[in-house]
């Protein structure tokens, strides 16, 4: 399989990412919002595959909203993967594909994105709105500062909270089961979702399709992040609020 990522891991904002929301906040927000959430139930979100774009950035930020959507309102709605791709790359002032940072998707989802129906993923990349998404882009996520404690992802993870990584991929990352990582490779992507509940791992979810891992999964343990964080100086770790999700009550009624 031909692989294709992009997340752009030398032109990451990190003096605006640490000017996030303290991710601790959010973790207790989560608590007190979902006091019964049970992190071992899949929140179905289906894998896709990025095909020959650079979109994984948009890929994994769609992902955030699609678990978000579930958790917040009991509601299935797939997010435009394009729509967070674009206005990613446009919120970095990046142009062509060649991919997008996590700090432009956080600025991304801060102003809106809107509904895979509105920006269909193309076939190829294009980085006009088409007139579809136009007053569509009305769905909004807070996401935190950077997360440096693989404990603390956890604890986000066992809360309901989404975890959006950008790393140095390599083959380590690759296993059915991640724990030991190897630094060094291209920039990638991706979603950590929910947790394994008869290993009580990390499901990392993919965007490179379903021949990918288990289905477009693998499994990451705590002990593999932590490396992750020691080895990698590029790896961006932070969680979206679910709790703090925005949706107009008139969209809501439209899914």
């Amino acid at each position: 399989m031909e692989k294709f990522s992009g997340y752009l891991i030398e032109e990451e904002d990190h003096d605006w990412l640490s000017q996030r929301e303290d991710p601790e906040i959010m973790l207790r927000a989560a608590r007190a919002a979902y006091p019964s959430f049970n992190p071992y139930v899949e929140p179905y979100v289906p894998v896709e595959n990025q095909k020959s774009m650079s979109s994984c950035v948009g890929q994994s930020l769609a992902v955030m909203f699609q678990i978000a959507m579930v958790q917040q309102y009991g509601l299935q709605a797939k997010f435009s993967r394009m729509c967070s791709y674009i206005m990613s790359q446009k919120a970095s002032q990046i142009s062509g594909d060649r991919g997008a940072t996590l700090s432009g998707a956080q600025k991304a989802a801060e102003q809106g994105i809107c509904l895979e129906r509105y920006w269909p993923y193309p076939s190829r990349y294009s980085s006009s709105i088409p007139s579809t998404a136009q007053g569509e882009m009305v769905f909004k996520l807070k996401g935190s500062r950077q997360i440096r404690d693989a404990d603390l992802v956890e604890d986000l993870l066992m809360s309901g909270c989404p975890c959006h990584v950008g790393l140095s991929w390599n083959s380590t990352c690759e296993n059915s089961v991640c724990n030991s990582y190897r630094s060094g490779g291209g920039g990638h992507a991706v979603s950590l979702c929910h947790v394994d509940e008869k290993t009580g791992h990390f499901v990392l979810q993919n965007s490179w399709g379903t021949s990918f891992g288990d289905m477009g999964r693998v499994l990451w343990t705590k002990n593999f992040i932590s490396e992750v964080m020691k080895k990698d100086r590029y790896s961006t770790f932070f969680a979206y609020d679910a709790a703090g999700f925005e949706a107009p009550q008139e969209k809501l009624q439209e899914i």
